[in-house]
């Protein structure tokens, strides 16, 4: 039988966190916040040991073999947590730690997949989509200051999360944008008649200041998308209203400010020639 594991510090004595705590890769473990029990038992083993004792652990007790596949199953149900604890703290990658283990290569992802946990590494390059309000970004995702970022091809670096549904959406986007043409008829409304190469640096750096980023457009080089919310702060939200009215050339539901264009993706259709406006009517 395996050994007795070290208790647990004291209850009510708040236990001084062993340092190789910040070896756990919490980012890699997806739909953690789904599991609340799994994880403060991979807590808890954090407490009891490093992590080369879990995987010293498992590689000595885990059964072998088919004719002990039943035990193994019983192990692997009963050191669930342990195994996660050590792969989310191991000392180097995911292949080496199988290894260390003593698994057959895609043994561990079997096991996480039976278990239902989304687990991703980044030990190599992942490339994944993520979906956004202004359509679907493919890119590179990493772990830095705390959050998943996304590199697209053309060198955007977008802020993404993963959802219950088990897919990436875009978090910073600045909500509504609107493009430099709403920013210069503003302008232009309120007094201010301004060309877009002198407006834009200038929003640039009052956004900046305000926490509300100018992005470089997917499509159209040269172009900046704008946050609605800090052109209303700029030129009060009926101006930027009557703005949209006046480009909305549709005068349609479906209209997207952010494309200038059809929000259904129509290209060659404006106005009563849309089906789609034409099944508002």
């Amino acid at each position: 039988m395996p050994p007795t594991l070290c208790p647990l510090p004291p209850a009510g004595l708040p236990p001084t966190p062993p340092i190789w705590q910040h070896l756990i890769r919490w980012h890699e473990w997806l739909n953690r916040a789904e599991m609340p029990l799994l994880e403060r038992q991979v807590w808890e083993f954090s407490y009891r040991m490093p992590p080369e004792a879990a995987i010293a652990h498992i590689r000595t007790w885990r059964p072998r073999g088919e004719i002990r596949s039943r035990e193994a199953s019983e192990f692997w149900a009963h050191h669930r947590a342990m195994a996660l604890y050590a792969l989310l703290a191991r000392p180097g990658t995911f292949s080496a730690l199988e290894r260390d283990l003593g698994l057959s290569p895609s043994v561990l992802y079997h096991l996480l997949d039976d278990w239902k946990i989304k687990h991703i590494t980044l030990d190599r390059l992942q490339r994944i989509q993520a979906e956004g309000h202004r359509g679907v970004y493919e890119g590179q995702l990493s772990w830095e200051g705390g959050c998943y970022l996304l590199r697209t091809d053309d060198w955007q670096v977008l802020q993404v999360r993963y959802t219950h549904y088990g897919t990436w959406v875009v978090d910073d986007e600045g909500g509504e944008l609107l493009q430099g043409i709403h920013a210069v008829r503003a302008a232009a409304l309120s007094g201010s008649a301004r060309l877009k190469g002198d407006l834009i640096p200038l929003l640039r750096v009052i956004g900046a200041e305000r926490g509300m980023r100018l992005l470089p457009h997917p499509k159209k080089s040269g172009e900046w998308l704008i946050p609605r919310a800090l052109l209303e702060e700029l030129f009060g939200p009926e101006t930027i209203e009557r703005v949209c009215r006046e480009l909305n050339l549709c005068n349609c539901a479906f209209w997207s400010d952010a494309r200038l264009g059809c929000g259904m993706g129509h290209k060659e259709l404006t106005g009563p020639r849309c089906p789609d406006f034409g099944g508002l009517s």
